[in-house]
């Protein structure tokens, strides 16, 4: 099955591309998020609340709205990207990735033979069950399916270059807040030396054409313009903000507060 590569034509067109987390079993809130306009939804396994079964619906409701679906991995098993991309994504995020060995595992698990070892059946509903020709899937594929890795150990980092160089990755996102817990900062992901790590890491991805994605930790709009004309300045051309869960919380948050506000004041 043949969809958009929304990320790829956002880069080329305006420079950089745009995402969100869905983290909630929501077919809904991907459809919203795809309706707003985002280019990419990451539709994470890690941290969000859904398995294999909710995730079909969520990249369907992705790709109905015009988003990419990009998933994020639990864990570095061979078997689950597999059946992510024959489920239909158009790409993975793997977290906790510390050496080059494991890059390159990953990289070629995404990827059909020549170039990988991705397991190939015709009837998957990546190729519309079969209906999609065998080899225009396989060419599109291995085009278009993007490996997209999570720097946020010490280890990582120590590593970088090694990983960078490795064949098939196309971008590498540095993990702020698990970084900035190893660090000693928990959870302050804008420390000097929390900064100052992952900007030395956005120069070595930059130097060896590996795409550099950031997630966006700020919620008001106008602190999230300038965290991403930051990002943006140090060469980074793929951005994440906020996730679902958070934009339901911050908004109800927000809400509820404007309303009791008013409690007493006659």
């Amino acid at each position: 099955m043949i969809y958009r590569n929304r990320v790829k034509e956002a880069i080329e067109k305006s420079g950089f591309a745009v995402g969100t987390f869905i983290q909630t079993a929501s077919p809904e809130n991907a459809e919203i998020a795809a309706a707003c306009g985002f280019d990419f939804l990451i539709l994470d396994m890690e941290h969000g609340s859904f398995g294999m079964d909710q995730l079909v619906q969520l990249i369907r409701a992705a790709q109905i709205g015009g988003a990419t679906p990009i998933v994020r991995l639990p864990d570095h098993s061979e078997t689950n990207i597999y059946k992510v991309l024959d489920a239909g994504a158009t790409g993975i995020l793997m977290p906790g990735v510390s050496t080059a060995e494991q890059a390159g595992r990953i990289a070629r698990a995404a990827r059909y033979a020549p170039a990988g070892t991705r397991g190939a059946c015709p009837r998957v509903r990546a190729t519309a069950h079969g209906i999609h020709p065998w080899e225009k899937h396989v060419e599109w594929s291995n085009q278009n399916v993007m490996v997209w890795l999570i720097i946020e150990s010490l280890e990582g980092f120590q590593h970088l270059e090694e990983i960078v160089k490795t064949p098939g990755i196309d971008a590498v996102a540095f993990g702020a807040f698990d970084l900035s817990q190893e660090m000693g900062y928990p959870g302050r992901t804008d420390h000097p030396e929390v900064r100052r790590k992952i900007e030395e890491g956005i120069s070595l991805a930059l130097g060896h054409n590996v795409a550099v994605h950031m997630h966006l930790f700020e919620a008001a709009p106008n602190k999230i313009r300038e965290s991403a004309k930051n990002w943006l300045g140090l060469g980074a051309r793929i951005l994440t903000c906020m996730t679902d869960r958070r934009v339901l919380s911050v908004g109800m948050k927000e809400t509820f507060s404007s309303l009791t506000s008013i409690r007493g004041s006659g």
